[in-house]
């Protein structure tokens, strides 16, 4: 083959040579006219739903306008320094605080023997939550999400009993937490079951 026909071969220098870039294509020219077909955004604006973060409060004057039955309070005006009580968990310290009464309130449901199972568990696993400080609350959900398998939820059961028992002892009471037994629900069942012992 003779040497014209044959394609150069590329030398060291030119392989370590850097390459050079494409031309760029200019840039479209600026129109200085307006155009008409083109629309504005405030075109658009009674269009668009915003979406608010919080509401703006009402006005004063529009308060005046609802009725008596419908206005209401969440202050009861009572203030309480609310206990502490330190623990560890795997030689950590934390803190529990207190809580509010009305919690305490809206989750007794998820105590009592008509829960179920995964409810009471998560009532749990919130009144936990709520209670430990906010390191502890970290350090709990890191500990539950590991993938070693590692995590015993009883911890969450053991923390709950303490919680319930140290400030909610009528709730504890009626409690029916996975490390006690429960009691057949109606009189036939507690028979069959005092026969079987």
């Amino acid at each position: 083959m003779p040497a014209a026909s044959r394609p150069a071969r590329k030398t060291a220098a030119k392989k370590a040579a850097p390459r050079k870039a494409a031309p760029r294509k200019a840039p479209p020219p600026i129109v200085d006219e307006w155009d008409d077909d083109i629309i504005e955004d405030d075109d658009y604006a009674d269009d668009v739903e915003t979406v608010e973060t919080e509401p703006d409060p009402a006005p004063a004057d529009d308060v005046d306008d609802v009725p008596v039955e419908l206005q209401f309070l969440s202050d009861t005006g009572e203030r309480r320094d609310p206990e502490e009580l330190p623990i560890t968990i795997n030689g950590e310290r934390f803190t529990l605080t207190q809580p509010s009464d009305a919690l305490l309130y809206m989750m007794s449901g998820s105590f009592t023997s008509s829960a179920k199972a995964g409810e009471e568990y998560h009532a749990m696993q919130e009144l936990v939550n709520v209670c430990i400080d906010p390191v502890g609350a970290m350090y709990l959900q890191r500990l539950i999400r590991s993938p070693d398998n590692s995590f015993d939820d009883q911890l969450i059961v053991n923390l709950a009993a303490v919680i319930l028992e140290r400030w909610a002892s009528k709730i504890a009471e009626n409690a029916e937490l996975k490390n006690k037994p429960s009691k057949p629900a109606n009189r036939a069942k507690r028979r069959q079951a005092a026969r079987t012992k």
